[in-house]
């Protein structure tokens, strides 16, 4: 469990990616969809006059969260690019 973590956190750092990053981006697109979708619903389910426990700016907060935290994870993870900067290395230099 400890080496699945660790190598979980290690495509976080730069330099590193994930085996398929063609799929986490088809993940990344799906969620960013779900997140409109979100939106999308609760304002077509409220034009028919059915009352959501949830108001549009909880939602549209839930909706905004998702967006966030899935686009900079699949960002990071999927790109060899960006990420958290390694001190060992960085300290080294």
């Amino acid at each position: 469990m400890i080496t699945k973590i660790k190598a979980a956190w290690r495509v976080f750092k730069a330099g590193e990616v994930v085996a398929n990053p063609a799929a986490w981006k088809a993940g990344q697109i799906g969620a960013n969809a779900v997140a409109a979708l979100l939106v999308a619903a609760h304002e077509l389910v409220g034009a028919f006059g059915y009352d959501i426990p949830i108001s549009g700016e909880g939602l549209d907060a839930v909706a905004a969260g998702l967006f966030v935290v899935v686009n900079v994870v699949c960002t990071v993870v999927s790109t060899d690019k960006a990420g958290l900067q390694d001190k060992r290395k960085t300290d080294a230099s």
